[in-house]
Order: C-alpha cells, then structure tokens, then sequence
C-alpha cells in the first residue's frame, strides 16, 4: 500500500474487513447478551452475572453502531475516531484478559478465540493509526476544532446508545429478577451519569446537523 494523500482518503480494505467482522461479531455479543443471552452466555469466555451480561451487552451494541458506520462509510472521517475508540479499548480489554489469565478455562476453544479476536483488532487499529498519522485529518482528536458532520454523526449515535441501554439493561434484569432497590440514590447517580451520555449523544447529533458543520 501507498501513504495516503488526500485530506479524507477512503480506509484500507484490511480496515474495512476487519471492522465489518467486528460488526459481525458485536452483532452476536451485544445483541444476544442484550435480548437474546441464552443464545450466547454458553460460548462466552467467563460465566457472568444476569445485570453483567446485560451491561456487556449494552456496551457491545454500542460499539457495534461505531463500527457499523466505520465500515458504511468507509472514509478517514469517522474512522480517525471510531479506530482510535476501538485501539484504546481493545488493548485495555486484552491487558485485563491477561491480568485476570485464572477466570479463563484454556481447554475452552471460545478463550483462545477472545484472544485472537482481542490482540488482532487490537494491532489492525494501532497499524492504521500509525499508517494514517500524516493525513492532516487524523490529527482531529479536538472535536470543538474541526470535527466533520460524519464525526459528530458517529459519535453521538454512540454516546446514546451507551447512555440510554445500560439503563434498558437494568430495565429488563429487574423485570426478570426483581432484586433492584430503585430507592437507592447510588442507584440513581449511576442513572443520571448515564443520562448524562445521553445527553452528550443527543448533543452531538445537533451538531452534526448543524449548519456550521461542513
């Protein structure tokens, strides 16, 4: 491959492969533990908790709408943001998996899976943030500055999302167990911190719609 040059250049096809089969893979993992667990907590890698299943699940779909725009529209803008959200994560994900090594059973085929899929998206967005590094638009971290409608678009889809689904998560673990002390006001300050993020999304998708936005 050849650096690229314009402001806005598409994304690799290694780039796009992988993150549509990280779209593939979220589907599976944040769906299915949001709606439809018992489909998939028997091939997770770790037993989980019903409010933790759910918890990854809201987390994992929102990450799912990232990727799914990364890979729809296939340019630098969002990508600059959505691979540098997902190299972030994806390395404090696996230095955790490797730091918490006695919650995994390696005779299981599915841990050896979630390493796989960890450490190799993980080295795919650290490669293409350092081959992308000299596009002028890849230095856009300050979105205040000179973020583009596509990025405020993605972003706040994101920001909803993960604002208002863990709140749906414990929604749906209550109706199911019936164990949550809705009187509690820690309770309420997680709520309000996640509305809070929705608040963020609902933002930022006013400024994508913003006229002063290119």
């Amino acid at each position: 491959m050849t650096p690229p040059s314009s402001i806005n250049p598409p994304i690799s096809p290694l780039l796009s492969a992988v993150t549509w089969l990280e779209v593939a893979v979220l589907v599976v993992a944040g769906g299915g533990l949001l709606i439809a667990y018992p489909l998939v907590v028997g091939i997770w890698s770790w037993s989980l908790a019903p409010f933790n299943l759910r918890f990854l699940g809201a987390l994992y779909t929102a990450a799912l709408l990232s990727a799914f725009f990364q890979s729809w529209f296939g340019k630098w803008a969002p990508a600059r943001t959505v691979t540098t959200m997902i190299f972030v994560f994806t390395l404090v994900v696996t230095a955790c998996s490797f730091l918490l090594w006695e919650r995994f059973d390696p005779a299981r085929v599915e841990v050896w899976v979630w390493f796989a899929l960890y450490i190799g998206v993980c080295l795919n967005a650290g490669a293409h943030l350092w081959w992308y590094r000299n596009v002028p638009a890849a230095g856009a971290l300050s979105l205040l500055r000179s973020a583009t409608r596509i990025d405020w678009f993605t972003l706040g889809i994101t920001q909803l999302a993960w604002g208002l689904l863990p709140i749906v998560a414990l929604v749906i673990v209550d109706i199911q167990m019936r164990r949550v002390d809705w009187l509690a006001w820690p309770l309420w300050l997680w709520i309000g911190l996640f509305v809070m993020t929705a608040a963020m999304g609902v933002w930022m998708l006013r400024m994508a719609a913003s006229e002063s936005v290119p």
